[in-house]
C-alpha cells in the first residue's frame, strides 16, 4: 500500500509541475514577459504557504554553520535555476523543456565522476547513452529548441542539481539534530527563507507589486509548484528517492500530453503551447520515455 500511494504522489507531483510550467507561460501572456517579476512574486507566495505550514512541522534545531550553509546554498542555486528556467520558458514551450530537465541527474553523475572519483557501472553508461539519444530525439521533433534555450536548460539543471545536493545535506543535518519531520521542516525552511529573499529582491519593483494582476497569475504557478514539491517529498518518504526520481521524470511525458490536449482546443490557448501534429507528439513522448528509461537504468545500476 505505501508503494501504491507513493507512486500516486509521485505522479501527482510530476503532473503538478507540468501544469505549473504552463502557468508560467500564462503569466507572461496576462501580465508581462518579466522572468524576474515572476520569480520574486512566486517565491514570496510559496514562502507564505511555507510559513503557514511551518508551525505544524516545527522542531528546535541548532542554528550553526552546518545547518545555515546548506540552507542558503539550496536557496541560492535553487532560485538561480528557477530564474533561468523562467527565462527559457519565454522562448521555448513546456513540452520542449520538461523532458530535457531529466538531464539534471546526469549532470550529477558527471560531477560525481570528476570531483568524487565515482565509478560508473555498465548499466549506468547505457543509461547515460540513452539520455543523450533522448536529448537528440527531443531536440529534432517539431521546432528545435534554440542553442540559447538548450544552454538555459543545462544551466537550470546545474542549479537544480546543486540545490538538491545542499537540500540533501540540510535534511541530513536536521535528522542528526533529532528533528521529527526533517524533510517537511527542511522544505518549509527553504521556502520561507526564499520568500524573505524574494521580498528583498522585489523592492526595486515595488510599484508593480502593488497591483493585483501579478499576484493573481503568479499564484497559479506558485500553488501548483509548492504542492508538487510537498507531494514529491512525501513520495520520497514512501517509496524512496530512487524510485521517486524515476516517477518524477514522467513530467516530460505528461507535458507532451498536455501540449497535445491544448492544441486540440484550438488557437485560443496557442500562447501556452502551439499546435503540434500527431507525429511530433509521438516523437516527443518517445523521447521523454527514453529519458525515464535512462534514469531507471542509471539509478538501478548503483
Amino acid at each position: 500500500m505505501p508503494f501504491f500511494f507513493g507512486t500516486l504522489l509521485g505522479l501527482a507531483a510530476a503532473s503538478g509541475v507540468s501544469i505549473a510550467y504552463l502557468c508560467s507561460r500564462l503569466f507572461y501572456e496576462k501580465v508581462e514577459k518579466n522572468s524576474f517579476l515572476l520569480l520574486v512574486v512566486s517565491q514570496m507566495q510559496m514562502g507564505g504557504l511555507a510559513v503557514l505550514i511551518l508551525p505544524f512541522v516545527w522542531s528546535p534545531f541548532p542554528l550553526t554553520v552546518v545547518t545555515l550553509f546548506p540552507l542558503f546554498g539550496t536557496i541560492f542555486f535553487g532560485m538561480g535555476g528557477q530564474f533561468i528556467l523562467f527565462l527559457t520558458l519565454q522562448r521555448a514551450t513546456p513540452s520542449q523543456v520538461a523532458p530535457l530537465l531529466a538531464l539534471k541527474i546526469f549532470i550529477l553523475a558527471f560531477a560525481s565522476m570528476i570531483f568524487l572519483q565515482k565509478e560508473i557501472s555498465s548499466l549506468q553508461w547505457i543509461g547515460i547513452a540513452l539520455c543523450f539519444a533522448a536529448t537528440f530525439l527531443s531536440n529534432f521533433t517539431g521546432d528545435s529548441i534554440s542553442l540559447k534555450g538548450f544552454f538555459g536548460i543545462l544551466t537550470t539543471c546545474s542549479g537544480y542539481a546543486l540545490g538538491d545536493v545542499f537540500a540533501t545535506v540540510l535534511i541530513r543535518e536536521l535528522s542528526s539534530a533529532g528533528v521529527k519531520s526533517p524533510v517537511l521542516l527542511g522544505t518549509c525552511l527553504i521556502y520561507s527563507t526564499a520568500g524573505v529573499m524574494g521580498l528583498a529582491l522585489g523592492l526595486p519593483q515595488r510599484r508593480k507589486l502593488t497591483t493585483v494582476t501579478p499576484w493573481k497569475f503568479a499564484f497559479y504557478f506558485s500553488i501548483l509548484y509548492f504542492l508538487s514539491d510537498m507531494c514529491l517529498f512525501s513520495a520520497f518518504k514512501l517509496v524512496g528517492p530512487i524510485f521517486g526520481n524515476i516517477v518524477q521524470s514522467t513530467r516530460g511525458i505528461i507535458s507532451v500530453f498536455l501540449a497535445k490536449l491544448i492544441s486540440l482546443r484550438g488557437l485560443a490557448l496557442s500562447y501556452l503551447e502551439p499546435e503540434i501534429s500527431r507525429s511530433v507528439a509521438v516523437q516527443r513522448v518517445l523521447a521523454a520515455s527514453l529519458f525515464t528509461l535512462a534514469i531507471a537504468l542509471y539509478v538501478f545500476g548503483e
